[in-house]
């Protein structure tokens, strides 16, 4: 480490920054930019560090996107930094794959998807003033910290099957943790990509980490931790149950022709030739993207189908929804709920989840009837019979 002397006014900012949690936690939710400078200029005054607010203006550079937690810049070997550090990213560093931290400034995990909040949070002046890369080496070596929750349950789903509505039903919860398709958790289970041969002994610990990572009971209320996952992450299930073997899990699910209609409408990501790794899924080349996309989701309903064999999963049609997940889901993840959870969940049903400032309309029939030939085709060829399966399993 350089003398203290030797660096700059910035550079000597960000280490003492970086050594006091109490610190950064009282800069953190600091927003506005003018605020947050006169903090810091007043704090690095008391530590004879003399800085001024053009300093500060050309350090902090701006990042709406978020895009800097995924450069690869140096990591240190640290494991997991205070608790209000979360998780954002797994890349390559010079020293090996490493994740991203970001300070969420005790901000809950209340929107839709993982990533619209750390979005949110990487705009933080705190994340411009520091970067935090922790090796996943150091990360796998090092004790979880007693406030980790462990996951109470995992959501499994098709995608456009109400799977987002059930994780903000939970996530209006009291005390409840919910991580909504991270993409640390895609990282971690996606790593395999990233360094071929990877031993399963360590994928497991990588996985047991990052979702430890991600449970920090950050407001000190923490009673229920549940993950909603990427619908491509089923295939992977036999990972998570080496990881996890004793959590429950559930596979959502809905009628394809409503799904594919959706799909038509705005493809997902996997429903897109060339997004999803391609050993994933097995491909057609001379698939439609439409057919494409039903052939994905079709592997995805038949990798349920054989998942159920493992244990600890139970299937939920979108039909069920949303009474199923107090009636199935949450026994089944043994969370029990009172009056007022009851009431609160009710409220999470009466908003569009994706977009909250419209009313959330069942609209299954609509897409139905919008069903066109094509949809219809590929339905059959790739989606029938892995849906028919489901659904004996799940009434049988």
């Amino acid at each position: 480490m350089q003398p203290s002397e030797s660096l700059t006014p910035i550079e000597q900012l960000r280490a003492m920054v970086s050594k006091d949690t109490a610190l950064q936690d009282m800069l953190a939710p600091l927003y506005l930019p003018e605020e947050f400078n006169a903090a810091v200029i007043a704090a690095a005054a008391d530590q004879a560090i003399m800085l001024d607010e053009d300093m500060l203006y050309h350090a902090l550079k701006p990042d709406p996107l978020g895009i800097a937690r995924w450069s690869g810049g140096d990591a240190t070997n640290d494991g997991y930094p205070p608790r209000q550090w979360l998780p954002t990213a797994i890349v390559p560093t010079p020293q090996g794959a490493a994740i991203s931290w970001t300070h969420f400034a005790g901000a809950p995990l209340q929107e839709s998807f993982f990533e619209s909040s750390a979005r949110t949070a990487g705009c933080l002046p705190i994340n411009r003033l520091l970067t935090k890369r922790s090796t996943l080496q150091s990360l796998i070596d090092a004790p979880v910290p007693d406030d980790a929750l462990m996951p109470d349950g995992f959501i499994f789903h098709m995608s456009r099957c109400g799977s987002t509505l059930a994780a903000q039903m939970i996530a209006a919860l009291p005390g409840s943790i919910v991580a909504s398709e991270a993409a640390p958790i895609d990282g971690a289970v996606q790593l395999n990509h990233q360094i071929p041969g990877l031993p399963l002994d360590i994928h497991v610990r990588v996985l047991r980490a990052v979702v430890a990572a991600l449970g920090r009971d950050r407001a000190g209320d923490g009673r229920r931790y549940v993950i909603k996952l990427d619908a491509w992450h089923i295939k992977a299930l036999p990972l998570f149950r080496a990881a996890f073997p004793d959590t429950p899990w559930v596979f959502m699910y809905r009628d394809p022709l409503e799904v594919m209609v959706s799909q038509k409408r705005q493809a997902g990501m996997m429903a897109v030739p060339g997004e999803i790794q391609q050993d994933t899924f097995a491909a057609n080349s001379e698939d439609s993207v439409l057919a494409h996309g039903a052939n994905v989701l079709g592997q995805i309903c038949r990798a349920a189908v054989d998942g159920m064999a493992s244990g600890g999963g139970i299937l939920i049609n979108y039909n069920e929804m949303p009474d199923a997940v107090a009636e199935r889901m949450l026994p089944h993840f043994g969370m029990a709920i009172d009056a007022a959870d009851q009431a609160a969940m009710q409220d999470a049903t009466r908003q569009d989840v994706k977009s909250k400032e419209r009313k959330f309309v069942p609209d299954g029939a609509d897409k139905r009837a919008e069903a066109t030939p094509e949809v219809l085709a590929v339905v059959e060829q790739y989606m029938a019979a892995p849906y028919a399966e489901l659904e004996a399993l799940r009434l049988g």
